[in-house]
């Protein structure tokens, strides 16, 4: 970065920083922000740092009519100021001491210099601040990091994660997001480190794998932190360097993931986080299930059903929102089903499914075929033929649940069929006729089907 080079943020943020300098407030834009300009992101939170205390800010703040948000974050020296219906937390200069709750600090200490303030801060690209001028202060050789696109530790590593152990993933997701690589003595200090991401909550955790499996480098991350990984997930690094003895696989069962993760980016869904956890653990249940058979030739039956209770264990234990925890589990079930293509099983499957995760199982289906080796197993065409037929029920809007259906429970009723259990089974019947096309869906034809039914 040239000596010259300042960077602009946005007006309401230079304006919040020019004001609080005319009432005597230095502050400087810090963080997540400033790496993201640096690196020619656009950058979307700011949080401010400044050498002073927070009742000097918050004074400042009352002298310029600037509303603050009382008791958020005040004990580690945190003012939040509302400006623009924005939050921004302005927080002093400190160094910190003891982290008992393996999150926030026992006790910290005020201080006023950036040289000082830099040193509790977990990534060296992290540390920078820029004050209102746009100049940059770099006391860690974080623009260098960043501009050779590296993770490192501020300081001693094993501190850093010790202190927070969940600076473990953020280094993950990280460089699932950037596409930067871990500094090795920081990668050496994870390692080590990773049993103390048992200390830490689920709903942490749980945040931070999300924007791993759905960073654009996920893959890459995933892979070169697989052994950190394996403390949430275990069964990925048994998956590492598994020879699956098929010819359907040219990849080891984690490169085979890896793969499906990599190709679901194509998908319309592929960076949600649904479709990325679908991706990883598809395969998970394989390691428990795998054989041999007299021929050599290796054998996973069962992985799917295997895999549905390790992601419900994982699921349960991570606090996923309870449709994640289904759909998810739901897509690594059904992901090695490809059944005929044909009418009555595409819609059958919508109509017990829904036709969103219809569609998330073909995204997941075609990564998963386009990771296997070329070898013809009759799945792709079975596969094309599904895709197709749910193209045609979407395109010709075919009925595939009882309420797209021309009639209704009244019009049953209206017929002469008093049962309510009986007006089930004849919409059920008229559907089945339907799809299976022995009629057409018009409500004269469905009513005069109806009358067949009636007296069965």
């Amino acid at each position: 970065m040239p000596d010259n080079m300042r960077f602009n943020v946005p007006e309401r943020i230079n304006d919040l920083q020019t004001a609080l300098f005319s009432a005597g407030v230095e502050t400087f834009v810090v963080g997540g922000a400033v790496r993201d300009m640096i690196s020619g992101r656009k950058p979307h939170d700011f949080d401010m740092a400044t050498p002073e205390t927070p009742d000097r800010v918050k004074a400042a703040c009352g002298a310029l009519n600037i509303r603050t948000i009382s008791d958020l974050g005040e004990k580690h020296g945190t003012v939040a100021v509302v400006t623009g219906g924005e939050v921004i937390e302005i927080t002093t200069f400190r160094t910190d001491s003891g982290y008992s709750d393996k999150r926030h600090p026992d006790s910290v200490s005020f201080t006023d210099t950036i040289e000082e303030d830099v040193k509790r801060r977990d990534f060296t690209m992290n540390s920078l601040y820029l004050d209102k001028d746009g100049n940059v202060r770099d006391a860690v050789g974080g623009v260098e990091d960043i501009n050779a696109r590296i993770i490192r530790a501020v300081g001693d590593p094993d501190i850093r994660f010790k202190e927070d152990a969940l600076r473990i993933l953020r280094a993950v997701r990280f460089a699932s997001k950037l596409g930067f690589a871990i500094e090795d003595k920081t990668a050496e200090a994870m390692k080590r480190n990773a049993i103390l991401l048992n200390d830490i909550s689920a709903e942490r955790i749980k945040t931070e794998l999300d924007g791993i499996v759905t960073g654009e480098h996920a893959p890459e991350a995933i892979r070169d932190n697989v052994e950190v990984l394996s403390v949430i997930i275990p069964e990925l690094l048994r998956m590492k360097g598994f020879d699956q003895k098929s010819r359907f696989h040219h990849l080891d069962m984690l490169e085979h993931t890896l793969k499906v993760l990599e190709n679901v980016r194509k998908e319309k869904d592929g960076y949600g986080v649904i479709l990325s956890y679908g991706a990883l653990l598809h395969d998970i249940g394989k390691p428990d299930c795998f054989f041999l058979d007299d021929r050599g030739v290796g054998h996973m039956t069962g992985h799917p059903k295997r895999g549905e209770e390790i992601v419900r264990e994982l699921t349960d234990r991570l606090k996923f929102p309870t449709d994640q925890k289904r759909t998810i589990a739901r897509l690594v079930l059904l992901h090695d089903e490809y059944g005929s293509g044909s009418r009555k099983e595409v819609s059958e499957l919508m109509r017990n499914e829904g036709a969103e995760f219809t569609d998330l199982l073909l995204s997941l289906q075609r990564a998963d075929l386009e990771a296997h080796a070329k070898v013809g197993s009759g799945r792709e065409d079975r596969y094309g033929k599904t895709l197709a037929m749910r193209a045609r029920i979407e395109e010709e809007k075919l009925p595939y649940r009882i309420s797209d259906l021309a009639v209704k429970g009244d019009d049953i009723i209206a017929a002469g069929v008093s049962s309510g259990e009986k007006v089930g089974r004849i919409l059920n019947e008229l559907l089945e006729a339907v799809i299976e096309e022995k009629i057409p869906n018009t409500a004269e034809e469905l009513l005069k089907y109806v009358e067949k039914l009636r007296d069965l």
